[in-house]
C-alpha cells in the first residue's frame, strides 16, 4: 500500500523535529519535508502534491490560514490538518472556511496525530474534542431556518447534488458516496464540483459549513 505523503509547516524547529521523529516510526507514512514558513508553499504543493499537510497558524510571512487557501487552490486533493495553539472561534472557523479538513491543538499525543492523519485520508474530519464542541455550540446558536426558507434557499442544486451534499455532511468518502448512490466516482466528483460552484465554496469543509448554515443539511 502506498505511504501517506506528509508535509509539515511550523516555525518551531522543536515541533518540526518532534513530528518527524514520531512519523518515522510508522511504515505507512512518509515525510516529504518540514518547513519553517509557508512562503514557497504554492510551488511545493504543485510539484509534490502531498496527501496531508500538518499546518501551524502563526508563522513568519504567510500565516497558516492563508497558506491553507493556497494549498487548496494548487492541490485540492491535499488535506490540511491545522496543528495550532489557537482555539478561539475566529481562527477555528476561518481555517475551516479556507479549506482545512482537521483541527488539532498543539500538545496532542503522538497517537492522536497519527490517527488524525489516517482519518483525514480516509475521508473524515479529525478535530480536537474542545474544538469540536466549539463547532457544535456555534451551529446550535444559529437561527433555525423555516421550512419555507429551506424550500427556496437551495442555490439551484439538483436533487442528485443535494443527495451528494447530504452524504458529504455525513463524512462519507467519494467511494462511499458512489456506492451509496449507485453512481461512478467520476460522477461524484462532477457533482461535487458543481456543488462548490453553486455554493461558492472552495473546499468540502466550506461547502458543508454553508449547507449547515442555510439549513440544506
Amino acid at each position: 500500500m502506498r505511504s501517506i505523503r506528509i508535509a509539515i509547516f511550523d516555525d518551531s524547529a522543536d515541533i518540526r523535529d518532534g513530528l518527524k521523529g514520531i512519523l518515522k516510526f510508522y511504515p505507512d507514512m512518509q515525510v516529504l519535508g518540514a518547513f519553517q514558513n509557508a512562503n514557497d508553499i504554492a510551488g511545493f504543493v504543485s510539484l509534490e502534491k502531498p496527501d496531508v499537510i500538518l499546518m501551524d497558524i502563526t508563522m513568519p510571512g504567510m500565516n497558516g490560514i492563508e497558506a491553507t487557501a493556497v494549498v487548496k487552490s494548487f492541490s485540492p486533493q491535499t488535506q490540511v490538518i491545522i496543528l495550532s495553539q489557537h482555539s478561539d472561534d475566529e481562527k477555528v472557523f476561518t481555517a475551516l472556511r479556507f479549506g482545512a479538513t482537521g483541527y488539532l491543538l498543539k500538545g496532542e499525543d503522538a497517537g492522536s496525530i497519527v490517527e488524525a492523519i489516517r482519518t483525514v485520508v480516509a475521508g473524515g474530519s479529525p478535530m480536537n474534542a474542545f474544538v469540536a464542541r466549539k463547532a457544535v455550540d456555534y451551529f446550535q446558536k444559529q437561527p433555525v431556518q423555516s421550512s419555507r426558507t429551506n424550500e427556496t434557499a437551495d442555490f439551484g442544486l439538483s436533487a442528485r447534488e443535494m443527495d451528494v451534499l447530504k452524504c458529504l455532511g455525513k463524512g462519507m468518502t467519494y467511494k462511499e458516496i458512489a456506492a451509496d448512490l449507485n453512481i461512478s466516482i467520476d460522477t461524484v466528483r462532477s457533482h461535487i464540483r458543481h456543488i462548490y460552484e453553486k455554493l461558492q465554496a472552495r473546499s468540502k469543509s466550506e461547502a458543508i459549513l454553508i449547507a449547515m448554515r442555510k439549513g440544506l443539511i
